[in-house]
């Protein structure tokens, strides 16, 4: 996949064993760092998306942008889908215009503001300019809530080639419990859309308790001071009470307003002075306030301990702020794109995917060992990836790209999360083609070989190094463990 506005990357983590980033891009380098230290990733390019030109880019089957948010916020300017922040959209459509062959799946990623504002007309804008590249396309809001102690609403459009076989079982006749009022709305007035459909998921969430660090100290008592009338006698009316809140200006006054549902309020950057939450915990009749805690934020974001967060709050703030929630991407794989691309490039068992560039071809063979919820593995030892286990792909090779398709590798920058969040992947390169005289060799089978990372010219292995002002439980990639495959068990993993 390729990872437009790839921030902290946790899009790459919740799509893990259904698609794989070989191409990722942001323009902060804080955030950069942030994805290089959990992903250990060679892919990632730092810059402008208005410097990228899609006949750069390796083929990928999805095409993924989180796009710019703040022109389309209620907390921003509101400048629409044209202004300067938003309007980096239209640079990534025209990077998928380059792109040859294009993917044949997008997914764009935004504020609910995206679908209302400007009555529609800026949704419309980008409706339209999709059916003019060649894609059909939807809109669901899905809110983080489900999965996280978190509300978090957020607009995925997800859009499709032309012609493409879409199954029906993802498609429903009209608005379902994905579709909000404004997106039932656009969908009954524009052309092409596409009512996506999947199976409404069980609210399983950790409580806002489960997720805080016990031992850090109430330092912010004195904002209690700002508590209105009413958020006071709510909590003056309980002994025991756990709650976040932002600080608001209302009709010119500066007020502390707290919610008491178990939720934690959308999180967000650190730009401007009510943008950070605060968490009040009262107990025995005694209240004491504090900022929630980077750790606490990457929580809410569904990230795991294990991933590495800035030393500075504010840039650990920024890089969740900004992020996908991870359970949110990681549902819509499951629901709905890794259907999607199992349909199109037909992964299923005696079909392969064929591309060729100057009539050189190679076959390799993908396989993935999955982890199952619980930290257990499946039954049958395997994710419940619709695909089977093993298929055949056959992919151009450049002599550019020669080296790297020497060595088999695992698949980096997961080693430090958790069971749940961990699949391991087994590239396994059972003959490579020389392209200078067509010879078939055997790859090798080296303990260099079969190091965990991307690999380098020349044949060596690129190994990740610690990215300075990171801390983390873990700074260096090390080898996942591979239990060996079970005969007959088989899924694919896509890019």
């Amino acid at each position: 996949m390729h990872d437009f506005f790839a921030g902290s990357g946790l899009v790459g983590l919740g799509l893990a064993g259904m698609f794989r980033p070989i191409w990722a891009n942001d323009s902060c380098p804080r955030k950069a760092d942030v994805y290089r230290s959990n992903s250990c990733g060679e892919h990632f390019v730092l810059g402008d998306v208005r410097n990228v030109r899609g006949l750069d880019l390796p083929f990928a089957h999805l095409s993924w942008a989180s796009f710019p948010c703040q022109d389309l916020s209620l907390a921003g300017p509101m400048g629409g889908i044209e202004a300067s922040r938003s309007g980096l959209v239209w640079e990534w459509l025209r990077v998928v215009r380059e792109t040859s062959p294009r993917p044949a799946l997008l997914v764009m990623e935004n504020v609910t503001g995206l679908l209302s504002a400007g009555g529609g007309e800026h949704f419309r804008k980008l409706h339209v300019a999709l059916g003019e590249a060649g894609y059909r396309a939807g809109a669901v809001v899905l809110d983080a809530a489900i999965f996280l102690p978190q509300s978090r609403p957020r607009v995925f459009v997800i859009a499709v080639t032309a012609g493409a076989r879409v199954p029906e079982e993802l498609v429903s006749k009209g608005p379902c419990w994905l579709h909000s009022s404004a997106a039932s709305s656009l969908g009954a007035s524009l052309p092409d859309w596409i009512w996506w459909s999947a199976p409404e998921p069980e609210i399983r969430r950790p409580r806002l308790n489960d997720i805080l660090e016990p031992d850090l100290p109430f330092d912010r008592d004195g904002v209690l001071r700002l508590l209105g009338p009413r958020h006071k006698a709510a909590l003056d009316a309980l002994e025991n009470a756990v709650s976040t809140g932002y600080r608001r200006t209302r009709n010119g006054r500066q007020l502390l307003e707290l919610r008491f549902d178990g939720m934690a309020g959308c999180l967000r950057t650190p730009d401007g002075g009510s943008s950070k939450q605060f968490l009040v915990v009262k107990k025995n009749g005694r209240a004491g306030a504090r900022l929630l805690s980077p750790r606490e934020t990457a929580r809410l974001m569904g990230a795991p301990d294990g991933f590495v967060l800035p030393v500075r709050p504010n840039d650990a703030y920024r890089a969740m702020g900004d992020a996908v929630a991870l359970p949110v991407a990681r549902f819509l794989g499951k629901a709905i794109l890794a259907k999607l691309a199992e349909s199109i490039y037909g992964a299923t068992t005696g079909q392969s995917w064929r591309f060729r560039e100057e009539g050189l071809t190679r076959r390799r063979t993908l396989q993935t060992d999955d982890i199952g919820r619980d930290g257990q593995t499946e039954s049958d030892g395997r994710s419940e990836l619709p695909w089977p286990q093993t298929t055949t792909i056959l992919a151009p090779v450049t002599p550019s790209r020669t080296s790297r398709l020497r060595a088999s590798s695992t698949y980096s920058g997961l080693s430090s999360i958790p069971t749940y969040f961990r699949p391991v992947f087994r590239h396994t390169w059972p003959t490579v083609p020389d392209p200078k005289n067509g010879s078939i060799t055997k790859s090798p089978r080296s303990e260099e070989a079969r190091t965990q990372g991307n690999t380098s010219s020349g044949g060596k292995v690129a190994k990740c190094a610690p990215v300075k002002g990171l801390v983390g439980s873990r700074h260096t990639v090390r080898k996942a463990r591979q239990p060996p495959p079970s005969a007959g068990s088989r899924t694919a993993s896509q890019s």
